[in-house]
């Protein structure tokens, strides 16, 4: 029987992501053309057991009280499925059917610490790669991020820290023959630490009167009984040694041997001291701070040295890049090594930069915002009101999940066959299993630890249970119509079902969904969702109803599994045995050399494949029909926008010709004595006169001022020059603008 299972499954995500070529056109103002605006009436019956969680304060959470525990009520204690519960079920149907972003909070990112994989932590038993790691102090300033690298990092063993102390308070919690449980909570005054952590260890010595200002500033020597070869940088407390420097504590995995001499396995025995001199600032972004936030947010020791960050600074290890920049940290020593991508990397693998901020088909219905570029949606979501409201019994389960750093469950492993694997894509090398899909469930199982701090108690409404509201929809196109009913009837495919609220991986929330629609316009609701289906078969090149994220879906939407089938339950988690936690066996044991496995698509598990019936197959003829009739409309249309562009062109010219007339005019309307009055070469001055007599005539002295200016060019020229125009057939241009007689006594009387 295979070791990996899950409550939930994924649907793998698409190749290729679909950007509507409309997003830029959508207005609430602006209608399209096939615009279309109404309401939908929406029924949903629980399958399962029901409960979304009451409106609470956080005092209300903190007590545990009526308030807290009861399913979600308005004051007047009418029970609802708030919008936004149901606006998220359906936007999650219908990113995966529009082949979807999927949204990926861009602050995650994942790190491990698995000890026997050299290739993903290569700093255990690595003595040159540990030589690598450097030391020093976290600081926040104005929301600016530093680390002060200091010169060295020494260490100092916790029998040197008793003696320094003048007790025994490592020995008596941390040494082998310590009868003191590491494995147990345990309180220091009104508080309570889990042991293995660092701040435990600070408040420990708090409570014995040394202070963290007791640790800073120390004056150190060299140890020469516990330094050996690789091993020089044993230090011990000295009032008058030469090295300066703070101590440093961190967690503390298990006891410790203090015999001496020491093996490799006889537990961590050291703490560390910060060399005072810091030999350099290196500056941190602030994504990648937040990255680290996001690894270590649900550490103790975390939230302690974080307080640290604005005065004395947060201590950490970490290592270089060969520029200098920081590669990685952590608060221990072998600290976890983050992945080289995070879920937001490979997510945005599937598209290119530009894309980042282009909204997807999910994006123009139900509305976005990416930074500073922002849509208002155009679906309103009411609540959905109880109308037979009967309370179920109470329950009581652990509300938990796998880690989403998981990989051999969160990163699909193509590589692999019937659930095997010989080795494991990870955050590194590998792409994300999909979209999480809860098992839908024939019944409820239950399962809880008796620990109030960790179970939680749900009080739904009963089997049956129907909830009634609406949709209003504004200046949808048809598609996006079609889209939007999709997602809620599954293709219009019988037998699917939406989930809603908490307890889904139990089985509650098992809902079926009517949708009843009221359009402004004749609207067939099948034909809509078939134009939906025919626009991704175009856009997305390929049989949207066969492709393997949409069978994925309608399989974990359709395929109902048992509440006693163990496949679809949590795994076992133990942390103090390795040997029962199965995250551990199924990786291939604590060493790592057994059959590694990986969650298989649910489908493949159940060798069982559910698909929509293709409605754009059965609307073939009418979406032809529809798409010739539209493909003429465009025709006609451009047509016409090009008979426009012509009329608008030829109009243009015309007015510009007619501009290009008034211009000459205006600049011809000066007496023909200006116009000729710089000419000093015939040809020169007859150009001028032809241009001057299309919107002027010549009078009696316009025709003596060119009778001078002619015979003042004559005469300036040279004799050869002169030659040329021996020959009265030079003068035909001349004769042209005063008449052959005038022009040949002119002729005459210059040969004179």
């Amino acid at each position: 029987m295979a070791i990996i299972k899950a409550p939930f499954n994924f649907v793998p995500l698409s190749d290729k992501v679909f950007f509507p070529d409309w997003a830029d056109e959508i207005s609430h103002d602006i209608p399209f053309e096939d615009g279309v605006s109404g309401t939908i009436e929406l029924t949903l019956t629980a399958q399962t057991p029901i409960f979304v969680r009451n409106g609470h304060a956080q005092a209300d959470a903190n007590e545990n009280n009526n308030n807290y525990k009861s399913f979600s009520k308005d004051p007047d204690n009418s029970y609802f499925i708030p919008a936004t519960s149901i606006k998220g079920a359906v936007r999650n149907v219908l990113e995966i059917m529009g082949f979807g972003k999927m949204r990926v909070d861009k602050n995650a990112k994942f790190a491990q610490r698995e000890w026997n994989n050299s290739k993903l932590f290569p700093l255990k038993g690595n003595p040159g790669e540990q030589r690598k790691l450097c030391c020093g102090w976290l600081f926040e300033r104005n929301g600016k991020y530093e680390i002060k690298k200091c010169e060295k990092l020494y260490r100092i063993n916790h029998y040197r820290l008793d003696q320094y102390f003048g007790n025994t308070i490592f020995e008596d919690k941390f040494s082998n023959t310590s009868t003191f449980n590491i494995n147990n909570p345990a309180r220091i005054g009104n508080k309570t630490y889990d042991p293995k952590t660092a701040c435990f260890k600070y408040e420990l010595l708090n409570s014995h009167g040394v202070s963290l200002e007791t640790l800073e500033s120390l004056s150190f020597c060299k140890d020469e009984k516990f330094s050996a070869k690789f091993q020089e940088n044993r230090v011990r407390v000295d009032a008058n040694g030469d090295i300066k420097g703070t101590i440093v504590l961190t967690g503390q995995p298990d006891k410790a041997s203090w015999d001496f001499p020491r093996q490799m396995r006889d537990g961590k025995f050291y703490e560390f001291v910060f060399d005072n001199t810091i030999v350099k600032t290196i500056e941190l972004s602030e994504q990648d701070f937040k990255h680290y936030q996001f690894i270590y947010s649900e550490s103790p020791d975390w939230k302690f040295a974080k307080e640290r960050m604005k005065s004395d600074g947060m201590p950490v290890f970490f290592r270089e890049n060969k520029d200098g920049t920081i590669k990685d940290l952590g608060l221990a020593f072998l600290y976890k090594l983050p992945y080289n991508k995070s879920p937001l990397d490979l997510e945005q693998s599937r598209y290119n930069e530009e894309q980042i901020i282009k909204p997807d088909l999910a994006d123009a219905i139900f509305g976005y915002t990416y930074g500073n570029k922002a849509l208002r949606g155009r679906v309103q979501f009411s609540h959905c009101y109880c109308e037979n409201p009967v309370q179920d019994r109470e329950y009581t389960l652990v509300l938990n999940n796998p880690k989403a750093s998981y990989y051999p469950i969160y990163i699909r492993q193509d590589n692999g066959s019937r659930g095997r694997v010989t080795e494991y894509q990870t955050y590194n090398d590998g792409k994300l299993s999909g979209w999480k899909r809860y098992h839908v469930r024939s019944g409820i199982w239950e399962r809880c630890t008796g620990d109030p701090n960790i179970d939680s108690t749900l009080y739904p409404l009963g089997v049956n249970s129907k909830f009634k509201g609406r949709i209003y929809f504004h200046n949808l196109r048809t598609v996006e119509l079609g889209a939007l009913l999709s997602a809620l009837t599954f293709h219009n495919s019988e037998g699917c079902f939406h989930q809603i609220g908490q307890g889904k991986p139990y089985g509650f929330g098992k809902v079926s969904l009517t949708a009843k629609l009221n359009a402004d316009q004749e609207i067939d609701p099948e034909l809509a969702m078939a134009k939906f289906e025919d626009l991704m078969n175009e856009e997305c090149s390929f049989n949207w109803s066969n492709d393997e994220s949409i069978i994925q879906l309608f399989t974990l939407a359709h395929e109902q599994v048992t509440a006693e089938e163990a496949l679809y339950k949590y795994m076992t988690l133990d942390i103090n045995n390795p040997r029962n936690n199965e995250f551990i066996t199924a990786k291939g044991g604590i060493r790592g050399q057994g059959i590694k496995e990986y969650l298989q698509l649910y489908s493949e598990l159940r060798n069982i494949k559910h698909k929509p019936i293709s409605l754009a197959a059965k609307y073939e003829e009418t979406l032809n029909a529809k798409k010739r009739e539209e493909e003429e409309a465009e025709r006609l249309r451009a047509e016409k926008l090009a008979e426009i562009k012509r009329q608008e062109k030829e109009e243009a010219l015309i007015k510009a010709k007619e501009q290009e007339e008034k211009e000459k005019k205006e600049r011809n309307l000066i007496p023909l004595s200006e116009k000729i009055a710089n000419s000093n070469k015939l040809s020169t001055l007859f150009n001028n006169v032809k241009s001057w007599l299309k919107y002027n005539e010549m009078s009696s002295k316009d025709l003596e001022d060119l009778k001078y200016k002619v015979f003042e060019i004559y005469q300036s020229m040279k004799p050869r020059d002169k030659k040329n125009w021996s020959d009265i057939g030079k003068w035909k241009q001349l004769s042209e603008l005063v008449g052959e007689d005038i022009c040949n006594q002119w002729f005459n009387k210059l040969k004179q």
